[in-house]
């Protein structure tokens, strides 16, 4: 199975994850399947924190040897990525190149953590002040190679999806009884909630307007509803929605109203 076929079977597997932790995993498992690589983790740092999820060899460190969001800022593919003002997947060896060089705390850093200096970052957005990173990281013992990052550039878009799918799945919970709705259904339905338009949850999760409407549709027939507010309310009810009902919601809208 080539890279393609792998990302593309993963991108299925993760839709049909029940929970955010599980979907996570599957999803970097393909990523270092698709690539070859050894470690794969997810990294989001602001000025003021940090949150990782890493997967793949060595063990994930204890938080207290976790880099902390100064240790990123200087990392060179940060500082690369920043300099060229785009999300394009870039190697360690990209960053070096133009100058942008290993700093003895950077070296620790990897060092502290097991790590080798063959790294792939794939961001999700391009960086700015106020989200100087979010997106994957790659690591490999051996060179990473230009074809892994030709897949992952061609991957990227799906990637950035998924990475939404997931983190919209993490706010959804567990359910209290059996529930019918599928993961995507179940993340649909809790931006639903919020008060998302169905253009809006559209561009969250980076699908079709027309796709979100044949969500919603599934959505009304399983909870026997017609409108936005009678769909909330029945999931609450039966425990497949946490949370109150939105103010400002009413009862009036149809089934294609969130628009």
């Amino acid at each position: 199975m080539d890279s393609t076929q792998v990302l593309v079977r993963a991108a299925a597997d993760v839709l049909e994850a029940p929970a955010a932790g599980i979907a996570r995993t599957r999803l970097a498992a393909a990523l270092r399947d698709a690539t070859g690589t050894d470690i794969v983790s997810r990294v989001s740092f602001t000025c003021r924190s940090v949150s990782f999820f890493v997967d793949g060899a060595p063990p994930a460190p204890p938080p207290h040897l976790l880099p902390t969001p100064a240790d990123l800022a200087l990392h060179p593919l940060t500082r690369f990525q920043a300099r060229v003002g785009s999300a394009t997947p870039a190697l360690m060896v990209d960053a070096m190149r133009a100058g942008l060089g290993l700093l003895p705390s950077t070296m620790g850093v990897i060092e502290r953590l097991g790590l080798s200096v063959h790294q792939l970052s794939v961001p999700l957005d391009p960086i700015s002040a106020s989200s100087p990173y979010t997106g994957w990281v790659l690591v490999s013992d051996h060179p990473i190679t230009q074809r892994a990052v030709e897949t992952m550039a061609v991957f990227q878009p799906l990637l950035r999806a998924l990475d939404r799918h997931v983190a919209a799945l993490a706010t959804v919970g567990e359910t209290e009884e059996v529930c019918p709705l599928t993961p995507r259904e179940r993340v649909v339905l809790q931006l639903l909630a919020d008060g998302l338009t169905a253009q809006a949850i559209a561009t969250r999760l980076a699908v079709s307007k027309r796709t979100v409407h044949k969500h919603l549709e599934h959505l009304y027939r399983k909870l026997g509803a017609a409108d936005r507010l009678t769909a909330v309310l029945r999931a609450q009810g039966r425990g497949w929605l946490p949370g109150p009902i939105p103010s400002g919601q009413s009862g009036s809208s149809d089934a294609h109203s969130a628009t």
